[in-house]
């Protein structure tokens, strides 16, 4: 009797000493499991972010290049146009008429000159973002602005720093496709900016006086526009910042992006 209490003891302890077995393993596997995908969907992320780098950092050259040349033809172009008109006119025999005109050609190339500088920082990525947001914005509008024959005002708050690169990069393609939709679609007279700077939030708001649009009717449209928004939102969530956008057909339009962050050392 006592025999048989001993292996059924004994029995029970083996089926579970083997129970917690299964089940610790189990457990383990699951945890592998879960630790692989968990892996897995963070280099996908990595990787999904770093296709987002590449392609940003392209659309900018694309981007900038557009208004490089139409800047070049439009405006650089005509100036030097004048210059060589002011040249090819110029008597000689007449040297008070001959001087005024050297002068004002000269001033002609210095101006083109200038332009051409400017336009210089423009050409490579990595240039705009040595600068800076701030100043990348700032550059983007006195060259876009001539460009579109838009006013616009900047206010940038007194305090500014350097953040994520990558970060800036991506916020400032956002900023380049809210300004090309300008461009495309809103026919706005005026366009203000503003930038936020906060240890703990950046904001950025661009707005406009153009014809508007009804922001709901875009939402899921195959358009240039609807991709376009789609596209600055799933761009604004990758790197973690809030993107809202209202917009009202005859009012214009306003997004804003809000991206919590804290200062590099």
């Amino acid at each position: 009797m006592l025999e048989e209490k001993v292996m059924l003891v004994t029995l029970v302890g083996t089926l579970l000493i083997l129970f917690l077995t299964v089940t610790l393993f189990l457990l383990y596997i699951s945890y592998k499991r879960r630790r692989y995908k968990y892996s897995r969907e963070k280099e996908e992320l990595q990787t999904n972010f770093q296709q987002e780098m590449l392609r940003a950092k392209l659309e900018i050259q694309e981007q900038t290049f557009a208004n490089i040349s139409q800047e070049i033809h439009d405006n650089i172009g005509q100036i030097l146009s004048l210059a060589k008109l002011n040249l090819g006119t110029t008597d000689i025999l007449k040297p008070a008429e001959a001087e005024e005109k050297i002068l004002r050609s000269r001033d002609l190339v210095g101006k083109a000159i200038t332009d051409l500088r400017l336009l210089s920082k423009n050409l490579n990525t990595g240039l705009i973002m040595k600068m800076g947001l701030a100043q990348a914005i700032q550059q983007e509008l006195l060259l876009v602005s001539r460009i579109a024959q838009f006013n616009f005002d900047l206010d940038i708050s007194s305090t500014q720093f350097r953040f994520d690169n990558h970060k800036e990069l991506i916020l400032f393609r956002i900023f380049q496709e809210v300004l090309h939709n300008i461009i495309t679609h809103a026919r706005a007279k005026r366009v203000e900016v503003k930038l936020d700077f906060d240890p703990a939030l950046l904001k950025l708001e661009v707005r406009d006086d153009g014809e508007g649009f009804d922001a709901s009717a875009v939402e899921f449209d195959e358009t240039r526009l609807g991709l376009g928004i789609r596209n600055m939102y799933n761009r604004a969530t990758l790197i973690g910042a809030d993107f809202l956008l209202r917009s009202i057909p005859g009012e214009g339009t306003v997004i804003n992006i809000s991206l919590p962050l804290r200062v590099s050392s």
